[in-house]
């Protein structure tokens, strides 16, 4: 189809487990349990894709966890948010430039 080398993929998505506006870069392994990230996984047919995990914290009731990420953010934790983004964009530029060098 495409024919993308999953090493050139970065994908960015958002973890559980890791508090509001808390990222953290993972080069491969498997899915954890994330549905979109086993989708990509299983669309490259590899785990060896570069991984950006933006933290927006976990739901007061685990049974809620899906209406939680699909919810939007409230105002604070959308300047959280905003924050976090440009910050994770301004490192993986710096990454792909050393990585053009």
């Amino acid at each position: 189809m495409y024919k993308v080398n999953p090493s050139d993929v970065i994908l960015v998505h958002d973890d559980l487990d890791r508090p509001l506006g808390k990222y953290s870069f993972k080069h491969g392994g498997s899915a954890g349990g994330h549905n979109r990230v086993k989708s990509a996984i299983a669309s490259l047919h590899s785990d060896s894709l570069r991984r950006v995990r933006v933290g927006v914290g976990r739901p007061s009731k685990r049974d809620n966890v899906t209406e939680y990420v699909l919810s939007n953010f409230d105002p604070s934790e959308r300047l959280v948010m905003e924050r976090t983004i440009g910050q994770c964009c301004e490192v993986l530029m710096k990454e792909l430039q050393l990585l053009r060098s």
